[in-house]
């Protein structure tokens, strides 16, 4: 038992460490990639704006507020699984600060790819309504890999539920023993 015990801390410690430098990397990745888009010309090569329409300022908060809310969904959900597998190295397992952050987890995760899913559609909008033909029409695409990480967000999210539920009950029961 005690051996297992270690494992799953030794474990925990190491996927904390690999979460925590992923979403470092990724804001790294976000200031040099994304918010150029949002703060320079290179917005133009987004491929919705007609051509000598000018982005006004408008459009270029609402295109930096539109991926803020998906980097902060997504940035929760990380935060909320390394708070997890911080819980677990420390030895808490079936606490109530558990079952609540992987469900916390979870929901952030599944509202990020939601979230995803309708971004482009709202990019497009966005930065197309001075185009002089109008809107470039809204166009829903999804890739597999956010559906199959939107589907595990609401599995880690029931799981914290069920087992927040079975803490209860075992709580409830140890009443009458």
């Amino acid at each position: 038992m005690e051996r297992s015990i270690n494992n799953i801390r030794r474990v925990s410690l190491i996927l904390m460490v690999v979460v925590s430098r992923t979403i470092l990397g990724w804001l790294i990745w976000l200031v040099y990639y994304v918010w150029p888009f949002v703060f320079t010309d290179h917005i133009y090569d987004v491929g919705v704006t007609a051509k000598g329409v000018t982005i006004t300022m408008i459009q270029r908060v609402l295109y930096g507020l539109t991926w803020a809310a998906a980097i902060l969904l997504g940035l929760a959900a990380g935060g909320y699984a390394v708070k997890v597998l911080h819980l677990f190295s420390s030895g808490s397992y079936f606490t109530f600060a558990t079952m609540r952050a992987l469900k916390r987890m979870g929901f952030c995760l599944t509202a990020a790819m939601a979230f995803d899913f309708f971004m482009p559609t709202l990019v497009r909008v966005t930065l197309s309504w001075n185009n002089p033909a109008g809107i470039v029409t809204p166009d829903f695409w999804f890739e597999p890999a956010d559906v199959f990480l939107g589907l595990a967000g609401l599995a880690f999210a029931l799981i914290g539920w069920v087992f927040g539920v079975a803490r209860e009950i075992y709580e409830e029961n140890q009443e009458f023993v």
